[in-house]
Order: C-alpha cells, then sequence, then structure tokens
C-alpha cells in the first residue's frame, strides 16, 4: 500500500491473518473504518458529492442521507450504495436495516442542526459522529448518550497544507473530479440562494 492511504495486497506475510492476496484496503483520517464498512454522507451537496466519491474509493459502503431527492439521485450516480430522504418516517430505521444496525461512521456536511440530530438517529452503538457543516449557532448533543458511548464525536480541519499532496494524487489515482458549475459575477446572489437552499448538487465557481 502506498502513501496514498489505498491499495492491493500483494504478498501475505506469514502471521498475517484477516485478508487474502488482492484484498483491496486502505485507511481514512476517521480512524477505525475498515474497507466494507458502512459511511453514512448526511447532507449530499457538492461536498458531499465529493465525500461519496471519496469513500468508494477508499473502499467503503455509503448510504447517502439528504432531504431533496434530486440530490439524492446525483449521491447514487456518484456511488452511493443506497440513499435515503431523511424527511421519511421512520427512515433511521430503513438505514439501520440497510447497514445492519447502524452506520459506523457518519459525516455531516450540511450545516444544520437537524441534519446532526438525523446523523445520531443512524450510527451503530460506538459509531463515530464527524463534524464537517458549522452552523450558525452552537451544535448541541445529548451528554447522556455520550456518556453511555452511543456514539462519539471527532472533527478534522479541511484543507490543511500538509494533507493537500497526499489529497491531490488520491484524486488524481482515482480520476475522482468534481462536477463544477461556473456562473459570472452578477450572478452570485442566484449561486448563494441555490446553496442556501439545500439544492447544489455540484461544485460552485465564479468566474470574473
Amino acid at each position: 500500500m502506498g502513501h496514498e492511504g489505498v491499495g492491493y495486497v500483494e504478498e501475505m506475510g506469514t502471521n498475517v491473518t484477516g485478508f487474502k492476496k488482492g484484498d483491496r484496503i486502505g485507511f481514512l483520517y476517521i480512524k477505525g473504518l475498515k474497507p466494507g464498512q458502512w459511511m453514512a454522507i448526511v447532507g449530499c451537496g457538492g461536498l458531499g458529492q465529493m465525500g461519496i466519491r471519496f469513500a468508494k474509493a477508499m473502499g467503503l459502503k455509503v448510504v447517502g442521507i439528504d432531504i431533496n431527492d434530486e440530490v439524492l439521485a446525483e449521491a447514487k450516480e456518484n456511488g452511493a450504495d443506497v440513499t435515503v430522504n431523511s424527511k421519511q418516517p421512520d427512515f433511521d430505521e430503513h438505514v439501520k436495516n440497510v447497514t445492519r444496525d447502524g452506520a459506523d461512521a457518519a459525516v455531516v456536511f450540511s450545516a444544520a442542526q437537524a441534519a446532526y440530530d438525523s446523523a445520531t438517529k443512524i450510527l451503530r452503538i460506538g459509531g463515530i459522529l464527524m463534524v464537517i457543516g458549522l452552523p450558525a449557532k452552537p451544535l448541541q448533543f445529548s451528554a447522556l448518550d455520550l456518556m453511555r458511548k452511543l456514539y462519539q464525536i471527532r472533527s478534522e480541519s479541511t484543507g490543511p497544507p500538509q494533507q493537500m499532496p497526499r489529497a491531490m494524487e488520491f484524486i488524481s489515482k482515482h480520476e475522482i473530479k468534481p462536477k463544477v458549475e461556473l456562473y459570472k459575477l452578477d450572478q452570485i446572489h442566484e449561486m448563494m440562494d441555490l446553496m442556501k437552499s439545500g439544492k447544489s448538487k455540484t461544485r460552485m465557481a465564479v468566474v470574473f
């Protein structure tokens, strides 16, 4: 396995168990996840769509969760194994049935408190809640749930310089190309409205 954190088993040591030659292996900055485990992407906007593609390239199973069916259709095209609209009654039970007792990790890209509330409902006991989206107000979690170790909370600074070279190599190796919509400067309010509506399915850029 190279420095990009993903690869295939080519040789086996005499005392190695649990793998076989040809297996796809890798690691995430979210420690504890292994290929074949379930990651929930909560908030499948432009950044969430990229998260789906990264997770699939790392060998994870992905369930995409959003409140917009068009966004979920795009998530499916980007490789999500399962998509679920969190507005549906008992959506959490559906996710737990698919993932067999809940996702191993949930990465929340949405900045809504409701998205974090949804994420805690679909994690298996001891699962990882990854904080990415930043709401305007402080997040609220159940102290009792944390004390009972129903889930653990982690976060990561996005785009630190020391990680960028590895990220770029990984993107190149797996040909992960984001879909980008270009806007003129006088369309910036239209772009912002689309982002606020939660209907954005791509990365957006302003052309000066």
